[in-house]
C-alpha cells in the first residue's frame, strides 16, 4: 500500500511543507528544461515536476532570504531598534510583491522556452523516429499531478504588536510559518501554470504530428512519391561547363545521399549516421577537388603571364 493511501486510510493529516523546508531539498540543474531534449527523453513525470519546482524556488530564493532576515532581525532575544519594528510589516509586504513579480517573470520565461524546445523537438522526432509515438505524449496529462491553492492569509503586525519581546516570541513563529506556506503556494501555483502551458503546446505538437506523419510516411516509403523522385536518375544530372560547379557535387553522389535520406523513415538511427558520414566524405572530397582545380587555374594563369 502506498504512503498516500495509508495516510488517507488512517486519516492522518499530512504536514504541509513550507517554502523554506522545500528549498533545502531542491535539486539544482544547469538546464531546467533538459527533459525536452532528445538526449534525455526518458525523464519521468516526477523528474519533470521536480525540475520545474527547483527552478521556481530558485527564482524566489532571494525573496526567501530577505524574509528570513526580517524575522532574524526581530528576534526576541536582546534589544532591537524601534526602526526595525516599525518597518517590519512593510518589508514583508514588499517581499510578497517581489515574490509575485519574480514568479510571474520566471513562468513567462519558461513558457516561451518550452514552446521553442518543443518546436525543435518536433523537427528532430519527425526525422529520426516518424514511426514511433512521440515521447512527449507521456506528459500530456501532467497537470493532474499538480495543484493550485488560494494564497493563504498572512498576519500584519503593528508596532505595538511587536515592541514587547514576549509578544514577538509568541507572534514571530506563526508569522514565519504563514509566510513559508504563502511562498510555497505561490511557487506551486506557478508550476501548475507552467505545466498547463506545456500541455497546451504538447496538444498542438501531437495534433500536428498525427496530421503530418501519415502522408510523410507514405511519400517516403518504397514506391512513394518522394521515393520515386529521389531514385529518378534524370532528376540528378548536373551539367555545367564550369569546373567549380562540376567538382562541388556529382549527380550520382547527390542521388546516393537522397536515397539514404528516404531510408531513415523506415530504418534505424544507424542509417542517419551513415548519411552524415558519407555526406561529410563527399563534401571533403568535393572541396579538395575544387581547391585543386583553383590551384591549377592559378598556375595556368601565372604561366600565361
Amino acid at each position: 500500500m502506498g504512503i498516500g493511501r495509508l495516510f488517507n486510510k488512517l486519516k492522518v493529516p499530512r504536514k504541509r511543507e513550507s517554502f523554506f523546508e522545500a528549498s533545502t531539498r531542491m535539486l539544482q540543474t544547469m538546464d531546467p528544461l533538459d527533459f525536452l531534449t532528445p538526449e534525455t527523453s526518458g525523464a519521468s513525470s516526477q523528474d519533470v515536476l521536480a525540475q520545474l519546482n527547483s527552478v521556481m524556488h530558485g527564482a524566489m530564493e532571494e525573496v526567501g532570504k530577505a524574509v528570513q532576515l526580517v524575522f532574524e532581525q526581530l528576534s526576541p532575544e536582546g534589544n532591537i531598534s524601534n526602526h526595525l519594528i516599525l518597518e517590519a510589516n512593510g518589508q514583508i509586504r514588499n517581499e510578497k510583491a517581489r515574490a509575485e513579480s519574480f514568479a510571474d517573470l520566471k513562468r513567462d520565461e519558461l513558457s516561451r522556452e518550452i514552446r521553442t524546445r518543443l518546436e525543435t523537438r518536433f523537427l528532430y522526432d519527425i526525422i529520426q523516429a516518424p514511426y514511433q509515438e512521440p515521447s512527449v505524449k507521456r506528459w500530456e496529462n501532467l497537470s493532474t499531478r499538480t495543484f493550485r491553492r488560494e494564497l493563504p492569509q498572512t498576519a500584519e503586525h503593528s508596532y505595538n504588536d511587536l515592541v514587547d519581546p514576549a509578544d514577538r516570541r509568541k507572534r514571530l513563529p506563526r508569522w514565519k510559518t504563514q509566510m513559508g506556506y504563502w511562498l510555497e503556494d505561490l511557487c506551486q501555483n506557478h508550476v501548475a501554470e507552467i505545466v498547463e502551458a506545456m500541455e497546451a503546446e504538447i496538444k498542438e505538437y501531437l495534433s500536428s504530428w498525427y496530421e503530418v506523419t501519415p502522408a510523410l510516411r507514405k511519400r517516403a516509403s518504397l514506391g512513394g512519391g518522394l521515393f520515386q523522385e529521389v531514385t529518378n536518375p534524370e532528376l540528378w544530372s548536373f551539367e555545367s561547363e564550369d569546373p567549380t560547379v562540376r567538382n562541388l557535387l556529382r549527380g550520382e553522389q547527390a542521388k546516393e545521399i537522397a536515397e539514404l535520406s528516404t531510408i531513415t523513415f523506415q530504418e534505424t538511427l544507424r542509417q542517419t549516421e551513415e548519411i552524415s558520414r558519407q555526406a561529410k566524405e563527399i563534401a571533403e572530397t568535393a572541396l579538395k577537388e575544387s581547391q585543386e582545380g583553383l590551384n591549377r587555374a592559378e598556375e595556368i594563369s601565372r604561366q600565361a603571364k
